[in-house]
């Protein structure tokens, strides 16, 4: 499963926020979204997407992301919040 997302395209994670966003909160997300890089995205979509309930250590191990990539995925999302 991780694999798969870290195959899809980061800019995916666009477009499963506008059911549930208004335009101004879209605007505002887009450019913090923008403001991410390539792997940071692929982090934040495996986040949104766990339906496995996966643990930080499990995505870490799966997906072969540093630490340190997990650590800052992990940030960003929580500046989102």
């Amino acid at each position: 499963m991780i694999q798969n997302l870290l195959n899809r395209d980061p800019s995916l994670i666009l477009e499963n926020t506008e059911t549930f966003l208004t335009d101004n909160m879209q605007q505002e997300f887009n450019l913090i979204i923008n403001q991410l890089s390539t792997r940071e995205k692929q982090i934040l979509m495996i986040l949104a997407n766990n339906e496995t309930s996966l643990s930080t250590s499990d995505i870490f191990k799966q997906s072969s992301l540093s630490l340190n990539e997990v650590i800052n995925g992990l940030e960003k999302l929580a500046l989102l919040n």
